[in-house]
């Protein structure tokens, strides 16, 4: 019980923790003046520290190898709109049966019930803000600090969230040259935002400072071996040369010249 508007302390015995490996989750059920909400959490931290003698993103405290595929959740009848639930949690079972544990959620913000899902199934998401592809101008700026600031609030309740990146390539961060939205301004206000999770500054775009946690490159196709930083970890957020085939002959775009 506390007042209403003010904090309170709900302390769980023996917790445990949530990791794709254990997605364990908590019901939560709040009451008010004859009103009820029902809801779920997650207990997990994600946070960068010196494990081996570099800089590794520790869950729970302890280095996690992650892998996955990079996400753009298209469906072949709805372009950015799944069909049904089933749908958007088909996908995450399928990562989970490819022996992934991780997303990166590219360009795109899913609806609330696809991080659901994420949270059940255990799919830790690196979650990319959505931005213009080329052809940037500084007009786009406060669109951009807009539907951030929503992204981060709206969806920063989901446990299977570990990271936030801001910049993707040389799609738009040209533009961000004036205080205080410059692309360490930006890292700044994800970070006063959420301070729970590590941000990405720019992945596989310009590396022009230390700001945020993640050192990110981009390798086509095959996967180069990027070295950390004294404060940021290293990763490789896209490589490609994996695809599948299925039947007779190649069913890609361009015959025997797409790499995934």
């Amino acid at each position: 019980a506390g007042a209403a508007g003010q904090p309170i302390v709900v302390r769980v015995p023996s917790p445990q923790l949530w990791s794709p490996s254990t997605p364990t989750l908590y019901n939560l059920e709040v009451e008010a003046v004859g009103d009820v909400v029902l809801s779920y959490f997650g207990l997990r931290t994600f946070a960068l520290n010196e494990d081996g003698g570099a800089k590794r993103p520790l869950l729970n405290g302890r280095f996690t190898f992650m892998i996955g595929m990079l996400d753009q959740s298209f469906w072949p009848d709805g372009l950015y709109t799944a069909p049904t639930d089933a749908a958007l949690e088909s996908d995450l079972i399928a990562t989970k049966s490819f022996g992934f544990n991780m997303l990166r959620l590219h360009q795109k913000v899913n609806p609330e019930r696809w991080y659901y899902h994420a949270d059940r199934h255990g799919v830790a998401v690196f979650q990319d803000m959505p931005q213009k592809y080329g052809r940037a101008t500084p007009e786009l700026i406060p669109y951009f600090v807009q539907d951030l600031t929503r992204m981060v609030m709206g969806r920063g309740s989901h446990p299977s969230i570990v990271q936030w990146d801001a910049f993707n390539e040389g799609d738009c961060w040209q533009v961000f040259t004036t205080l205080p939205y410059t692309m360490d301004g930006i890292v700044d206000l994800i970070q006063r935002l959420d301070p729970t999770r590590i941000v990405d500054e720019s992945s596989g775009g310009k590396d022009n400072s230390t700001s945020g946690g993640v050192i990110d490159i981009h390798s086509y196709p095959y996967p180069k071996d990027v070295r950390p930083s004294a404060s940021r970890y290293a990763m490789v957020g896209e490589f490609g040369g994996l695809g599948t085939r299925m039947g007779i002959g190649p069913r890609e775009w361009v015959p025997h010249d797409c790499y995934t």
